[in-house]
């Protein structure tokens, strides 16, 4: 997929957003990219992104089983009795009720070339979120927005 990153503005990172269609709607994804010491993109940065979007139902199902694990560790701890946390019987049905929202591609310099981090709007917690952090196809880190770094 290709991008137009002119569109991107600079503030410490590069922003900018992302029309993407997932095979089943049309979203507008927050992208963020951790810019060089010069406030550029690096290549690398340029090509995990667009084969993120490209591998985006490979990273999905690579997640899948990591988010359901999650949701139902914050349910059993926290969400008992919430009506905020649905009612998922297994790993497919995560996949109902997550949404992506940002996608951060991380510095290579800092951290491993294809790290990438990915933020969810998520019923259980509409304030915070979903954050995973994935190397290549491998979820490294998961829990609250934060976590994507």
């Amino acid at each position: 997929m290709k991008i137009d990153y002119s569109t991107f503005e600079y503030d410490e990172s590069l922003y900018g957003e992302v029309d993407f269609n997932d095979g089943v709607s049309k979203k507008t994804i927050s992208v963020e990219i951790q810019a060089d010491d010069f406030g550029n993109i690096p290549e690398e940065s340029k090509k995990l992104l667009e084969s993120f979007f490209d591998n985006y139902s490979k990273y999905k199902e690579a997640l899948l089983k990591p988010a359901y694990e999650y949701y139902l560790k914050r349910k059993a701890v926290i969400g008992k009795d919430d009506p905020s946390y649905p009612d998922i019987k297994d790993m497919k049905e995560i996949n109902d009720v997550i949404t992506i929202k940002t996608v951060v591609i991380h510095d290579p310099e800092r951290y491993c070339k294809d790290s990438i981090g990915l933020v969810f709007d998520c019923p259980w917690d509409e304030e915070e979120g979903m954050g995973i952090r994935m190397t290549g196809l491998k979820v490294v880190k998961i829990g609250t927005n934060g976590c994507r770094y």
